[in-house]
């Protein structure tokens, strides 16, 4: 803790019923740990102290090596900054040592000094006074990481002082300049990398709920979303739900925030769903719908199972809008001009949707556009499902066709096998299977080439038929 504390290196905190979770970068890695409460447990009789001694000891000098090598890089890199703060010069990063020219590892990095550069200057020019009820060690390294000062006494530099008690204790005073604070305050104000308004967490107040860093990103930053979703890679069950404290801490840090577009996505609906382009197709009202027949409507609504399924890649009408279309086709109703009552409907309408568009807020026009923008990616996830369908579909088929001609093939060599176990067939000297029918066929027409003294060839083709290349009807 002290390491963290001087190095400034801690990221988020927070306080729960097994303990203090903290998080730290260290050498540009993220080094999560949970140090319990203070408190005396009762150890269970069925466990045997003594191997947990031994492992704990080994533990502690392995961490004492560790932590001295890391208080000793660190006094260097200070010296070195230091050094070229002297000489005004450009003090670059220590991580940057560490990059050799890998972009990826570089922007990672740089999201990393980023984010501790917030965290360093957060409690700038702020003294604090820990009351005795509050764990010193943990209050005292969050305020010291951030940039803060801690003091032992009460005096005329304190600006906040952290205390945990509905009122102040006999024999203290209550000063006017003094902000009287609860340890979550603090907590609080690392995870949302800027220092909060008090209301709600002076002394004796009622705090607001304490959001957990570690599954949502509370602020809101490029910096602070970017770990997230790291986290939610490592741990897909990660909850990605926003309560409402965060949409408190987020429009407190950006007034133009929007709770309806947390992830700030109507930057990017703004030049791609205009209200003047991409204009859709009037849909049917009651004029335009025909009647079906049962048997229509049956077919129409029946649901498909998979393997009566057809995939396509281009999306198609539903079976139910199809026979309509059909229906208006068959009844010549297509080309027929659009009467005076429908049109002017139409027109109605449409005028109707034009000035809802002109006189809705700014939160119903967002509404409006992520309801659009879920839509079609709803479609567009439609369509790429469909196409992964076909492409396994294709995938099963020639997988399919493999495997049965690899059967095919071992039951016609089963036969064989089968065959000349039984004496059926034997094999010749250029290994080729011949049956005994096959070869007394073979030598019967042998002998008779013989007898009219001509030579026999084994291999000898048999003649072209001169009308296979005829018509049936011919032959």
């Amino acid at each position: 803790m002290a390491y963290v504390a001087r190095s400034q290196s801690l990221t988020r905190s927070f306080i729960s019923v097994k303990g203090y979770y903290y998080e730290a970068v260290i050498k540009g890695e993220r080094i999560r740990w949970l140090m319990p409460h203070e408190y005396a447990s009762k150890f269970p009789t069925g466990i045997q102290q003594y191997i947990l001694i031994t492992f704990l000891e080994f533990y502690i000098e392995m961490m004492r090596f560790v932590l001295f090598k890391l208080n000793g890089d660190l006094d260097k890199e200070l010296e070195e900054l230091e050094r070229q703060e002297e000489d005004n010069a450009n003090a670059e990063s220590f991580k940057a040592g560490a990059l050799d020219g890998d972009k990826k590892a570089f922007s990672k990095l740089e999201a990393m000094d980023r984010e501790l550069s917030r965290i360093r200057k957060l409690f700038n020019g702020f003294t604090f006074f820990i009351s005795r009820e509050i764990p010193n060690k943990h209050a005292a390294m969050i305020i010291t990481a951030c940039g803060g000062r801690v003091v032992e006494t009460m005096n005329p530099s304190v600006t906040h002082c952290v205390i945990d008690r509905p009122q102040l204790p006999p024999g203290m005073t209550k000063h006017s300049n003094v902000e009287y604070i609860q340890p979550q305050y603090i907590f609080d104000c690392l995870n949302a990398r800027a220092v909060l308004p008090v209301n709600g967490y002076r002394m004796g107040e009622s705090l607001p709920p304490h959001v957990s860093p570690f599954t949502v990103s509370i602020s809101g930053l490029p910096e602070d979303n970017a770990a997230i979703e790291e986290a939610k890679k490592l741990h897909p069950k990660v909850i990605g739900y926003i309560p409402e404290r965060v949409h408190e801490i987020r429009k407190f840090l950006d007034p133009t925030y929007s709770h309806i577009d947390p992830d700030n996505k109507i930057t990017e609906l703004d030049g791609e769903l205009s209200d003047d382009e991409h204009a859709m197709a009037p849909e049917m009202d009651d004029a335009d719908i025909v009647s079906l027949s049962g048997d229509e409507l049956e077919d129409a609504t029946k649901q498909t199972e998979w393997e009566d399924e057809h995939v396509l890649e281009n999306v198609e009408r539903s079976k139910l809008s199809a026979y309509q279309v059909k229906k208006q086709r068959e009844l010549n109703l297509m080309n027929a001009p659009t009467r005076e009552d429908v049109a002017l409907r139409r027109q109605q309408k449409a005028k109707a949707t034009e000035d809802s568009k002109k006189s809705e807020t700014r939160e119903g026009r967002i509404k409006r556009k992520l309801a659009q923008k879920s839509k079609d990616d709803a479609a567009t996830k439609k369509m790429q499902l469909q196409v992964a369908r076909k492409k396994a579909a294709k995938f099963y088929s020639m997988v399919n066709s493999t495997v049965q001609g690899n059967k095919k093939k071992e039951a016609i060599l089963a036969s064989k096998a089968k065959a000349l176990q039984k004496g059926n067939t034997f094999v010749e000297g250029n290994k080729t299977i011949v049956s005994k029918k096959d070869r007394a066929h073979q030598d019967s027409i042998k002998a008779r080439v013989e007898k009219r003294g001509e030579e026999f060839d084994e291999k000898r083709k048999k003649a072209p038929n001169p009308y296979q290349k005829l018509p049936k009807w011919v032959r």
